[in-house]
């Protein structure tokens, strides 16, 4: 899943071999040049916070990140992700536009 994510995450954003995902520099890395990539859709906001990890992931109570995109082009929707760190949670919400486009 990582490769994909990241390969399409690149291919988006015209980059190569960037790791958006890293604990170390993803979330730089995701602001730098994913989150510029969102403004010709209208960027309203991004929120991210604490949350308990969805239980389907593990049956243990483990506690990662929520990320929220709001856009204006889809008003009436937003774009999460939920992931272990806030780079990852950003990762799959910008995952979930890019496949939406596709449709």
């Amino acid at each position: 899943m990582a490769n994909t994510l990241l390969n399409k995450l690149n291919r988006w954003a015209g980059t190569n071999d960037v790791d958006y995902t890293s604990e170390d520099i993803g979330l730089s890395a995701c602001f730098k040049w994913l989150v510029p990539k969102l403004k010709p859709y209208g960027l309203l906001g991004i929120c991210f916070h604490n949350s308990v990890i969805d239980k389907v992931l593990t049956p243990d109570e483990v506690w990662g990140f929520e990320c929220h995109i709001k856009l204006e082009k889809y008003i009436l929707g937003r774009f999460d992700g939920q992931a272990e760190t806030p780079a990852l949670a950003l990762c799959l919400a910008i995952e979930k536009l890019i496949d939406g486009e596709k449709h």
